[in-house]
């Protein structure tokens, strides 16, 4: 992301509203991505990006043919700059996410069949009516009845 910002510094010279933005617009994006993961983050960018067009239209009347290719050249960069920083991020988060869940349900729940393990049973949060015992069977873990 820092060499992209730095590219598109070199071709913009000096920042024009629509950058200014787009660089004040970042943290906006960043925490969507962090609070509403992927799909949260790919709206932000979709509504920065509105934004930022409206402000190139108002505040230079638009990309007409006086706009010099460095100019949009930056324009595009910047925005891309976001755009990957918001989706790198929500990425690593989602992936976290289901590590976290998968390596939960491998620590709580047997492999093969699925079902809850001894701990979860120990600590009560298995609960005969969700798993009862087989037929003609108390169900008690120490084998009594």
């Amino acid at each position: 992301m820092l060499a992209l910002t730095w590219v598109m510094m070199e071709y913009a010279d000096p920042l024009r509203p629509a950058e200014i933005i787009l660089f004040v617009m970042m943290p906006a994006v960043l925490w969507a991505a962090l609070r509403f993961s992927v799909t949260g983050a790919s709206l932000a960018i979709f509504l920065a990006a509105l934004i930022v067009m409206g402000v190139v239209l108002v505040s230079s009347g638009g990309i007409t043919g006086a706009t010099t290719p460095g100019d949009v050249f930056a324009l595009q960069i910047s925005m891309m700059t976001m755009a990957l920083g918001g989706l790198f991020v929500s990425a690593a988060l989602t992936e976290r996410r289901y590590s976290e869940m998968r390596l939960d349900m491998l620590a709580n729940h047997d492999p093969l069949t699925g079902l809850p393990n001894r701990y979860q049973r120990i600590s009560g949060r298995w609960s005969r009516r969700q798993y009862p015992a087989a037929p003609g069977r108390s169900g008690n873990v120490s084998g009594q009845t």
